[in-house]
């Protein structure tokens, strides 16, 4: 329910407030305190966008600050993401909350992959009274005091004002980030992730809610683009204006259940009946826009059919999949002990091994996953395996006091083997995990991330380094060695181990399901669809790698714009918040400034540069017969508004 209908008249006192100076909405640039790991690049930018125009319409105020205390880790992309939507300030106070090493600066400057830097602040903490303590550990920091009952939703009560009064002044958080932007030159750089060494659970937890997130956030971009095909023909404004308002309202309940107690699969029982009951007004109001859409645009251009299976071969007790581009030798067990591009060298020791563990944190149980768990190993027991009739193998298992049925397959023209898993999953704490040995001699691995990748060393030869045995990471990991790589490509799983071996070769294990007991007692357990796939490579290529993993989780369709470049990826195509127009925002994936050309099927008759938030930006960007035709920078985003 929207803030002003749960009650309007104190709203309304609000919104007056705000408007007179005396309520600050500056801290407010994202919608709710979303995870900063687990949603997509472009729900992130949502997060910005929609934050921006409730406070501009509601309050007069337009938010400048990204203050995300309680979020539970920062991606690497997140600067990025911040200065392209024009917000250049970020707080949090999270990382005080590391089990291992003390995060090194109080203020810093936070550079992303792409250059872009906000002015960032780790403050002590998020709530308390003004105690003597408190007051000195602020002052040493060179840092404001925040007083109240900050987690949880509480303010500062009128004893605790009183208290303040006595102690310093107030100052508004703008304020605080315009004196830090007078000394940013000597500020520190921190040009990585805010890996948080705590809460390494949330990566799991609640796999139903992640699963479903991840379904709409594919599902709404999938409906914008189609909306964007229906600006681009000239589909009637009407139609078009009725088809946005639906997907805003769909995008509406993705955003605000991406909060981060929530989607992290930490809160209480009764708030994923909610969830569960948004959701399904999410899809009704997609199905509806797409259903509108289909009565609107032409029939041409149909998606095409996925290919059919290639039966793997029996040969020596084990099972051959091969096309074109892959070959895999997998065992009855459903371990895969061979895997290459067309014919290069394998890249496994042994691969794809269902394993549980013993889950029992010290605190926190839904929230953190400790160290020690790997100890506690015990296999898949699996069964008879055999061969579909429409070409999958098919191996039942027993997981503990649970059934799973994986399936391993190959289509005709993929190039990766895909795995999945049916389980009907009844465990209490623990962990259920799909561990892989990779035959490479490789120092990094490499994450995707919101709109980008971030690359994590896989030493264990320091504190921090050793800290970070359990790591998020969205859409696929992948490790690369003198001759080949391989990519694990993953759907809606996000909790991830990797580190060298002692003789060679990289252990890349990753987490698929939990079966936490507190705050809910129920989660996890059920009945759960999980899938992943190996996609061997022979290219370093992140942006040849994005382009595999759209196939694997995404229908075939028609784009309306298409990038001629593999490391330039079209990364969302939408009509524009304002009816004016198409919105296309574009990614350089491989580190390296280019010319790119971004073919469009419409015909365009102009091009703007905008924001992430559609405001004009600067920069140069030209209509050459049927291309957009620009410059980016290495990692950079840009967006566009193309009309027709």
């Amino acid at each position: 329910m929207r803030s002003r209908e749960a009650d309007l008249e104190l709203f309304e006192r609000v919104a007056a407030f705000a408007r007179d100076g005396r309520f600050d909405c500056d801290v407010a640039a994202m919608w709710v305190e979303p995870d900063c790991n687990l949603p997509s690049g472009e729900s992130l930018l949502r997060q910005l966008s929609f934050a921006r125009a409730f406070c501009l319409e509601a309050f007069g105020a337009e938010p400048s600050i990204a203050w995300l205390p309680d979020t539970f880790g920062f991606a690497r992309t997140l600067p990025t993401l911040l200065a392209h939507a024009g917000v250049r300030a970020f707080a949090t106070t999270k990382l005080q909350w590391n089990d291992t090493t003390r995060f090194a600066h109080a203020q810093f400057r936070w550079r992303g992959p792409d250059g872009s830097e906000v002015l960032a602040a780790q403050l002590d903490s998020m709530d308390g009274d003004p105690s003597p303590d408190r007051v000195r550990r602020a002052s040493a920091r060179d840092e404001p005091l925040i007083v109240g009952h900050g987690d949880g939703g509480g303010g500062p009560t009128a004893a605790q004002l009183v208290q303040a009064r006595k102690v310093g002044r107030w100052e508004r958080p703008r304020g605080f980030f315009e004196r830090l932007a007078a000394r940013a030159a000597g500020l520190p750089v921190h040009d990585d992730e805010l890996y948080l060494q705590y809460h390494r659970g949330v990566y799991t937890t609640h796999h139903d809610v992640k699963a479903q997130n991840a379904e709409l956030e594919r599902a709404l971009a999938r409906a914008e683009e189609r909306a964007a095909w229906c600006v681009a023909i000239g589909v009637a404004a009407e139609t078009v204006r009725r088809v946005r308002e639906a997907l805003r309202e769909a995008w509406a309940v993705v955003l605000r259940n991406q909060f981060h107690d929530v989607l992290a699969g930490t809160s209480v029982a009764g708030v994923y009946d909610d969830v569960r009951e948004e959701y399904e007004r999410a899809r009704a109001l997609i199905g509806a826009a797409e259903t509108t859409m289909s009565a609107a645009l032409p029939r041409a251009a149909a998606a095409r059919r996925s290919p059919a299976l290639l039966p793997p071969v029996e040969r020596d007790g084990a099972y051959v999949f091969e096309n074109a581009a892959v070959r895999a030798v997998v065992t009855a067990t459903g371990t895969i002990v061979e895997l290459n591009a067309g014919g290069g060298p394998n890249a496994v020791a042994q691969a794809n091994a269902l394993a549980l563990y013993r889950d029992r944190p010290k605190r926190w149980e839904a929230w953190n996953v400790d160290d020690g768990y790997q100890k506690s190993r015990r296999a898949g027991r699996p069964r008879a395996a055999h061969v579909t009739p429409e070409g999958a193998l098919e191996i039942p298992f027993d997981l503990g006091s649970s059934r799973a049925t994986m399936q391993i397959s190959l289509a005709a023209n993929d190039p990766f083997l895909r795995a999945g898993l049916a389980v009907d999953w009844r465990e209490r704490r623990r962990l259920l995990r799909v561990e892989n040995w990779l035959a490479l001699r490789a120092e990094t691995a490499r994450f995707g991330v919101p709109h980008g990748t971030v690359e994590r060393s896989l030493a264990r030869d320091t504190p921090e380094r050793r800290a970070q045995f359990e790591v998020p990471g969205q859409r696929f990991a992948v490790a690369f060695g003198s001759e080949s790589g391989i990519a694990i490509l993953a759907l809606d799983t996000y909790g991830w181990s990797a580190r060298s071996l002692p003789h060679g070769g990289v252990a890349l294990g990753h987490s698929l399901l939990r079966s936490s007991t507190w705050p809910d007692p129920h989660a996890d357990r059920g009945t759960a669809s999980l899938a992943w796939a190996y996609a061997p490579l022979v290219s370093p290529s992140v942006g040849r790698l994005e382009r595999i993993w759209e196939r694997f989780a995404n229908e075939p369709s028609v784009r309306l714009f298409e990038a001629q470049d593999d490391a330039v990826l079209v990364a969302a195509c939408k009509p524009a918040d304002d009816g004016d127009g198409a919105i296309v925002r574009v990614r350089e994936c491989d580190g390296a400034a280019r010319s790119a050309r971004v073919r469009c099927a419409g015909r365009m008759r102009s091009v703007a540069c905008a924001d992430g938030l559609e405001r004009p930006c600067g920069g140069e960007a030209k209509i050459d017969g049927e291309s957009l035709v620009f410059e980016i920078g290495p990692y950079a985003l840009r967006t566009f508004r193309v009309r027709f």
